[in-house]
């Protein structure tokens, strides 16, 4: 995969640049707001490269794929290299996760619900042990 072919251009000038030409590049993903330079980082990451040949590859020092990198973590909360590969590699390839996206966010109303429906119980279940002659028969027995 040629990565510098991946990267999209400014939409002004048509290059690959960090807003010189006073537009904004495009991001990645506008989940995690990555410029093109950190896309086309991470498309080498998903090739497997370490920050060396990465480095080798932009024309720029290790330490600044380095630091990059800490960015790249930072923008997208994931905190490792295998994670971003893992998570990101399906953006880059352009396949479909939105049906993933909806069903995680059909369990997540689901499991709200049931969080809700048992904290309705617990009330209940409080304000029950909390009138006069309540409590559990067996409590009863056991006390008396």
């Amino acid at each position: 995969m040629n990565s510098a072919n991946s990267i999209s251009s400014c939409t002004k000038c048509g290059r690959s640049h960090r807003g010189k030409c006073g537009a904004t590049p495009p991001t990645f993903d506008p989940k995690y707001r990555l410029r093109p330079r950190r896309r086309q980082m991470v498309a080498l990451l998903c090739e497997g490269r370490s920050n060396r040949d990465i480095a080798e590859e932009l024309g720029i020092s290790e330490e600044t794929v380095s630091n990059q990198m800490v960015d790249i973590f930072n923008r997208t909360g994931m905190g490792s290299r295998l994670e971003v590969v893992v998570r990101l590699l399906p953006t880059l390839l352009g396949l479909e996760v939105a049906p993933l996206e909806a069903e995680r966010d059909r369990l997540r109303r689901k499991c709200a619900e049931l969080r809700e429906e048992l904290e309705r119980e617990r009330k209940i279940t409080a304000r029950l042990l909390a009138a006069p002659g309540a409590g559990s028969p067996r409590l009863r027995r056991s006390a008396g």
